[in-house]
This record gives C-alpha cells, sequence and structure tokens, in this order.
C-alpha cells in the first residue's frame, strides 16, 4: 500500500469508526496534529519533519535535511522507476540513484569536515561510528534498489 494510499485508508477508517482526529489521537496518545499529518501520507510527514527541522535549527541542520532528501531521492528514483514508470529505460533512474546517493554522502562529510573546522570534536566522536553504519547500510540498499529494478526491466522486456 502507498504512502497516499495508507493516509486515505486511516482517514476513512477513523471516520468510518465515527472518530474525529482529536479523538483517534487521544486514544493512540499521541496530538491530533499527528493524525492530521498522517493522513498526508508517510511522504507528507518526511517533508514536514524535514521543513520543521530546517526552519526551527537553521543551518545545522541544513546539511542533515540535505543528506536526507537527497538519500530519498536515492531511493525514490528505482523505486518509482518499479512501480510508477516501469519504462524500460533505466539508465537515467540509475544515474539519478547514485548521483544523489553520492550527493548525500558528500554532504555528510562535508559536515563532518564543518564539525572539525569548528573545533566540535565531540560531534565527531558522536557521529563517526554511526555514520560509518549509516554509510555502508545506506550504499548496500542502494545497491540493492538499483540491481532489483534492472532484474525488472530485463524480466519485462
Amino acid at each position: 500500500m502507498g504512502a497516499q494510499k495508507t493516509g486515505k485508508f486511516i482517514a476513512q477508517q477513523r471516520k468510518a469508526s465515527g472518530l474525529t482526529q482529536a479523538e483517534l489521537a487521544q486514544k493512540l496518545y499521541i496530538t491530533d496534529k499527528t493524525v492530521g499529518i498522517t493522513a498526508l501520507g508517510l511522504f507528507g510527514i518526511i517533508v514536514l519533519i524535514l521543513l520543521y527541522l530546517l526552519i526551527t535549527d537553521g543551518s545545522v541542520v541544513a546539511y542533515s535535511v540535505g543528506s536526507i532528501t537527497a538519500g530519498l531521492v536515492a531511493w525514490g528514483a528505482p523505486i518509482w522507476q518499479m512501480t510508477i514508470a516501469k519504462a524500460p529505460k533505466t539508465v537515467v533512474p540509475v544515474i539519478i540513484s547514485f548521483g544523489t546517493a553520492l550527493t548525500s554522502l558528500t554532504i555528510q562529510f562535508f559536515q563532518l569536515a564543518q564539525n572539525v573546522n569548528t573545533g566540535d570534536f565531540a560531534a565527531v566522536e558522536d557521529t563517526a561510528n554511526a555514520l560509518c553504519s549509516v554509510v555502508i547500510i545506506f550504499c548496500i540498499i542502494t545497491m540493492l534498489l538499483n540491481l532489483l529494478m534492472l532484474r525488472c526491466s530485463k524480466k519485462s522486456k
């Protein structure tokens, strides 16, 4: 089920149960704003969170927002190709996916360099090991999605 369908499904089930957003939120121990945002679908939630972080924390979070956005595009390109486009040409989505993956990783290294340049070694120590793990997982998932996309495109020919 896609993000839009999931959001619509949640809204339909809530209305069918005769619950307002506030009542559902109370039952789930969350705010009614969270229920409303969830109805937008997963993509809407991610975009709103990223915008909120960027607005509230400014340039410090700009690196993270940029990296996360590029990472979502890196994974979204092959997923879009396999589910929506289903076009036989897969060169462009592969280029987009690997290009934005590289952009995402580059942004992370720029943030690391900024922490070193400003003498924020505590931040470097806190994030170095986690960053290594995340980079490895991110690269593996990106490669697997692209390989899956290429395999699916060969089967459809």
